[in-house]
């Protein structure tokens, strides 16, 4: 059924004027039209709709009735209706690329909300290779044993690295913007 429809920041700050953008993890209901970001308010969404995908091509198997690992489901979304074609870039780069997009494109008269969602601290636990090799796997982790509680945190830990530098990526398209950011 989804989430109950009570996300209703982007509505609220139309009513003051806002434009309204989300980008990334939705995870507040798919299963109708009602339940996706462009029925709530927003004016854009580009995101995935579920709980988790795959970070490089944004499929999952658990959705769509997918048997089979490896059978390829895209849970993708812009504006309420699957992006084909829009995957397979891995999905921190792309949504960083979707907020930047957005700023450099809002008019400077109008006040911006932006939802921005990352999934990288995440399941599944997926990062390019360069950070993985940052974090190699810790030989004493074996939580089945209980002789060490790190729980993901080999899985975790090269999410964060990652990110770290897309962040700060967006805060100069949004000082050069003169909008209001909020």
């Amino acid at each position: 059924r989804g989430v109950v429809l009570h996300h209703e920041r982007a509505q609220v700050l139309g009513r003051a004027g806002y434009v309204s953008h989300q980008v990334g993890k939705w995870h507040q209901g798919l299963e109708s039209i009602a339940c996706v970001p462009v029925s709530r308010g927003f004016a854009s969404s580009l995101g995935y709709l579920g709980g988790a995908e795959d970070h490089a091509d944004q499929t999952v198997d658990a959705v769509c009735n997918c048997t089979g690992p490896g059978t390829g489901c895209v849970d993708l979304w812009r504006d309420g209706t699957p992006a084909r074609g829009e995957n397979g870039t891995y999905s921190a780069r792309m949504y960083t690329n979707e907020a930047i997009r957005i700023i450099a494109e809002h008019p400077k008269d109008k006040p911006l909300f932006l939802y921005q969602a990352w999934q990288n601290i995440h399941g599944p636990y997926e990062v390019p290779a360069k950070y993985r090799a940052l974090f190699p796997p810790d030989a004493s982790c074996d939580v089945a044993s209980g002789t060490k509680d790190c729980c993901g945190w080999t899985e975790r830990s090269p999410a964060q690295p990652y990110a770290d530098p897309i962040t700060p990526s967006r805060v100069p398209s949004m000082s050069a913007s003169g909008k209001t950011i909020m």
